[in-house]
């Protein structure tokens, strides 16, 4: 009887163990959801990665750091997005959410590659014209 009991504590056990397990996998969500939602860069830290010659080429640091800050855009849930300056256009991510596809109306297509993303803060390389990751952090 004992063993019996045993068992059933055993089998109870490995079943509430992989009912969480499961339930942890389907909660993770992903970059394309995670990036719904306005951002604006961190114009500071962005330019503190930036090497000297960028830094040079947006007039200096300060400079840099005011023109990148004043940046937001609004990546909506259907895919479109707007950006400062009203530039609208399309957005995607790849499958493995490593990839942020950006096309502005009336522009080639851009892409970036993801370094981090959580519901406060996402980091991007390969922005055209900055030699550095670029660092978004959520805004309301």
């Amino acid at each position: 009887m004992r063993k019996n009991i045993n068992l059933r504590l055993l089998v109870t056990s490995v079943l509430v163990v992989m009912f969480c397990a499961t339930l942890c996998i389907s909660c993770k969500q992903s970059a394309k959801s995670r990036l719904v939602g306005k951002w604006k860069i961190n114009g500071k830290a962005t330019v503190a990665k930036m090497n000297e010659e960028t830094k040079k080429m947006f007039g200096g640091e300060k400079m840099a750091e005011q023109l990148l800050g004043d940046i937001k855009v609004e990546y909506k849930k259907n895919g479109t997005y707007v950006a400062t300056n009203n530039e609208t256009g399309t957005w995607s991510v790849s499958a493995d959410d490593k990839m942020l596809t950006t096309t502005a109306k009336g522009k080639k297509e851009e892409q970036m590659t993801i370094v981090e993303i959580s519901g406060t803060q996402f980091v991007v390389n390969n922005v055209p014209n900055i030699s550095s990751p670029v660092i978004y952090e959520a805004y309301k």
